[in-house]
Order: C-alpha cells, then sequence, then structure tokens
C-alpha cells in the first residue's frame, strides 16, 4: 500500500509532463511567492547557465503582471540538497531530539493525556459489559422484567458501540503516526545514502518551495518533523544568505 500511495502521487506530480532531456530535481515544485504561479526552468544558455523565471511574468509581464524571479538553478539546486541533507541529519541526530523532547514537557504531556483517553476508553467498556452481563442474570432470575432488561440493554449496547469507536479511532491515529514516522526514518536513509538523489524521493520529502522577488526560499515539507526543524533550526537561511541568483 505504502509503495502504491508513493508511485501514485508521484504519477500525478508529473501528470501532463512532457519527457524531456533534462528533467530537473525540483522542477514542478517551484512557486512563485508573489503571484503564486510556477517558476519555469529555461533551457541552458550558450555559457551552459540554467535560470529559474516567474512563467507568468514570461506570458504577461509587459503587462506588469509579477516580476522576474530569476535565479541560477544550478547554483539553487545544488544548495537545496545541502539545506535538505541538513535537515535530514538534524532529524536523525537522537541526541539533538532528546534534548528537544526533554524541553518539550507539554509533548510527554500530550502522550500521556492520549494514553489516559485509551485506558479509560478500554476500562469503561469492560464495565459496561459486566452491568449487561449482571442484567441478563437479573432477567434469568426474574428480578427485572423483559421489558426493563430490553430498555436498559439497549441503552448499554449504544453507550459500548460509542466508546469502542473513540476506542479504535484513537488508535488509529496513533498507529498512522507509527508508520508516518516510520516511513520518514526509511525514506531519511535511503535519501542520505543517495550519492544522487533522484525527482521522485525529493517529491516524498518536499510539498512546493516557494521562491520571493528577493531570492528568499521558503520550503515546504510533507512530514511535521521536517517543517518543523527547517522552521526551528532555520538551516533554510543558508540558502537567504548565499543570495542564490
Amino acid at each position: 500500500k505504502e509503495d502504491f500511495e508513493r508511485a501514485k502521487k508521484i504519477l500525478e506530480a508529473t501528470k501532463g509532463s512532457r519527457i524531456v532531456e533534462n528533467d530537473y530535481l525540483f522542477k514542478g515544485l517551484l512557486q512563485c511567492f508573489d503571484c503564486k504561479g510556477y517558476i519555469g526552468i529555461r533551457s541552458p544558455d550558450k555559457n551552459g547557465n540554467i535560470y529559474g523565471r516567474c512563467q507568468r511574468y514570461g506570458r504577461f509581464g509587459k503587462f506588469d503582471v509579477c516580476s522576474p524571479h530569476n535565479f541560477n538553478y544550478q547554483v539553487f539546486e545544488e544548495q537545496m540538497l545541502e539545506v535538505l541533507r541538513e535537515v535530514c541529519k538534524e532529524y536523525t541526530n537522537t541526541k539533538k531530539l532528546e534534548e528537544i523532547a526533554k524541553q518539550s514537557k507539554s509533548k510527554q504531556s500530550k502522550e500521556l493525556c492520549i494514553k489516559k483517553k485509551i485506558d479509560s476508553f478500554k476500562e469503561t467498556i469492560e464495565k459496561e459489559t459486566r452491568k449487561l452481563e449482571v442484567m441478563y442474570d437479573d432477567r434469568l432470575a426474574g428480578i427485572i422484567t423483559l421489558d426493563e432488561y430490553m430498555k436498559n440493554a439497549n441503552r448499554i449496547k449504544e453507550c459500548v458501540k460509542g466508546y469502542e469507536q473513540e476506542l479504535e479511532q484513537e488508535l488509529s491515529e496513533e498507529n498512522d503516526k507509527t508508520k508516518s514516522k516510520s516511513r520518514l526514518d526509511n525514506l531519511i536513509e535511503e535519501f542520505l545514502n543517495m550519492e544522487k538523489p533522484t525527482k521522485e524521493i525529493i517529491r516524498e520529502f518536499i510539498e512546493k518551495i516557494e521562491i520571493h522577488s528577493d531570492k528568499q526560499v521558503d520550503i515546504y515539507f510533507n512530514f511535521k518533523p521536517l517543517q518543523e526543524l527547517n522552521n526551528n533550526f532555520s538551516v533554510a537561511k543558508k540558502v537567504y544568505e548565499k543570495k542564490v541568483g
């Protein structure tokens, strides 16, 4: 299922694209921060330089639509890979993550709260189920009438069903988080071992990259932990400071 979802995502990202000789790593992920249009990657010039430019400006620039946003794509790609590697290495730095976890008491409290909630659901379901068993014995013994038994039994069954659904949802959410973390760990290991990363694995990590007119770069990761590291440690500033262009 995981491989199917990866393939589906890649096919959707490249839908309608032509097969070209130069299939650049970040092609299709670049957007203009100002007009939200796509940043196109132009063919190499006579000196072999490759530049990115706002496509809307290219088509409608004479009508004062947006601005060029020109930048050297070769330099950009090199620096973006450096940023991505640094974010991935930061994620795998166990010591650093442990320090963050110790500082984040709210995160620990949230995990404890979820565990208590799951335990509470299980305990309530057991109590209500025991009530139903006792009522059944009372019915057999003639202590309560059939109508009384049916009325209370239906109420308890509905109550148990509701708690079971909530418990299932909590467990499903926790399971999804665990799967997502495992998937991210595998992707990072795969990426860091790659001598030449592929478009496919780049799209696994990155949702989009926005380019400002002043060459500032905003990276949007598909995984929340990477986005948080990118924000907290500001590793993407390397791209800003080097002034891609």
